[in-house]
């Protein structure tokens, strides 16, 4: 089994034909799959204002791969996204503000192809 943990999810991660079961993370559980050595991190640059919000609000480090995975999940793999509220999108690398990221909202959710 391998988990996953990026920003979005895309049909094409998924088999042409699977069941999905969604569930969703506390911040605990989060934590323990994104600290996990087996997760892969399919994340890139684009994420890196988003990745620091995620450590400024809850202390969880994303740490970016040099080489961003591209998941294509069989039947027992997850993928486990990281979906933020209340950050408006960048058109920069600025980062935002301390006030803009307490008043932040992440949300887990799990995947699994079934």
């Amino acid at each position: 089994m391998t988990t996953y943990i990026g920003f979005a999810i895309s049909d094409e991660m998924f088999p042409r034909v699977c069941s999905i079961k969604k569930s969703s993370l506390s911040t605990s559980e989060a934590t323990l799959l994104i600290e996990a050595e087996t997760s892969i991190v399919a994340a890139d640059l684009g994420h890196q204002v988003a990745i620091a919000a995620l450590l400024d609000r809850y202390g969880i480090e994303v740490t970016i791969p040099l080489t961003a995975a591209v998941p294509a999940l069989e039947t027992g793999d997850a993928i486990a996204v990281i979906s933020v509220r209340g950050l408006p999108r960048l058109l920069d690398v600025r980062g935002y503000d301390a006030a803009k990221v307490a008043n932040s909202f992440f949300e887990f959710t799990l995947y699994e192809v079934k």
